[in-house]
């Protein structure tokens, strides 16, 4: 049997052995750039566990200080050995604190963040954790 040019034609307008390697090379840069959103907003999430650890245990070390030559001095060294996936020279740790039992203990941890996904900044701030605790006698 001997085709017409009209079945030819038309077998080749219902080929469709292409169509799945089209439809994944226009979807493949949507879905990358959603997996590097999740990364790196995860690695935000991240750095603020950190500090919001780190911001605890310097309150913990506070409220046992009281009687240390510098309190503070000891609060701070200890909120930044308790981060160290961060860069401590980024790390502020203001603490405040009148060192008289029962009175309130404040120490505050900011660091800075930044997200950015394919060259588009999508987050530029300062992350902050404040913890606040009563010194012990």
């Amino acid at each position: 049997m001997i085709r017409s040019r009209n079945d030819i034609r038309r077998n080749r307008l219902d080929d469709e052995s292409g169509q799945a390697f089209v439809e994944f090379a226009l979807i493949t840069p949507v879905l990358l750039t959603i997996i590097l959103a999740g990364i790196s907003f995860g690695q935000l999430f991240f750095t603020y566990q950190q500090l919001s650890a780190a911001t605890s245990e310097g309150a913990r070390r506070g409220i046992v200080s009281r009687s240390d030559a510098d309190p503070s001095t000891s609060v701070e060294r200890a909120t930044r050995d308790a981060a160290p996936n961060l860069n401590s020279e980024q790390l502020d740790v203001p603490v405040s604190s009148s060192w008289s039992p029962g009175d309130p203990l404040t120490v505050t941890a900011t660091y800075p963040a930044t997200v950015r996904i394919l060259g588009i900044t999508f987050y530029d701030d300062v992350l902050s954790s404040t913890r606040t605790m009563r010194v012990e006698q």
